[in-house]
C-alpha cells in the first residue's frame, strides 16, 4: 500500500495528539478518518509513524536549540553594547580626571588582573583537584577527636570507643 495524503494527514493528527501509540490515540485518529482502530495501528506499523514522530522530534529539538543559540547571542551582543558604552563613559571620566583610579590594596590589584584574565579568556581563578584519602582523613578525626577528649576530659577512646584506662595518658 502507498501512502496516501489521507495517511499524511492522519499521522498529523496522530503527531498532534502527542504521537504515542495509545488506544485513546487511535480511537480519536480512526473517528476522525471514519476507519477502525485497527486500520490505523495498521497504518502506525506500515508507515513507520513511530520512528517518524521520532525523528520529527529531534528535529523540531534541533531548531529549538538553533533559536534559542541565536537567542541568547544576540542577547550577549546586546548586553555587551551595554557594557562597552558603560566602559566607555567611565574611561572619558578617568582620562578627564573626573573619576580618580588608584591602586591602594593587594586586593584592588588581585581584582585587576583577574580582569585582565577574564577577558583574555582566561581563568581568573586557580582551581585543583584534590584526591582524598578517606582513611587518612577518618584517622586524623579519630586523632583530633582524642585529643579533644584529652582536653575536656572525657575518658572514652575515640578509636575504639572504649573506656580508657586512667592512668594511660599516651593518648
Amino acid at each position: 500500500m502507498n501512502e496516501k495524503q489521507k495517511h499524511l494527514d492522519a499521522f498529523e493528527l496522530f503527531y498532534k495528539l502527542g504521537g504515542v501509540g495509545s488506544d485513546e490515540n487511535f480511537s480519536k485518529v480512526s473517528g476522525k478518518f471514519q476507519v477502525t482502530e485497527r486500520t490505523v495501528w495498521n497504518w502506525y506499523k506500515k508507515f513507520g509513524w513511530k520512528e517518524r514522530i521520532h525523528l520529527r522530534k529531534i528535529d523540531v529539538n534541533k531548531e529549538v536549540i538553533k533559536k534559542t543559540n541565536t537567542q541568547l547571542a544576540a542577547n550577549k551582543a546586546k548586553y555587551l553594547t551595554y557594557v562597552h558604552k558603560l566602559f566607555d563613559d567611565w574611561k572619558k571620566k578617568v582620562d578627564s580626571g573626573e573619576v580618580p583610579v588608584e591602586i591602594k590594596t593587594a586586593s584592588d590589584v588581585d581584582k585587576i588582573v583577574k580582569l585582565a584574565l577574564l577577558l583574555q579568556d582566561e581563568a581568573g581563578e586557580i582551581i585543583e583537584n584534590v584526591i582524598i584519602d578517606k582513611d587518612k582523613c577518618i584517622d586524623r578525626l579519630k586523632r583530633i577527636e582524642a585529643k579533644y577528649n584529652d582536653i575536656n576530659g572525657d575518658s572514652r577512646d575515640s578509636t575504639t570507643g572504649s573506656d580508657r584506662d586512667s592512668s594511660d595518658t599516651s593518648g
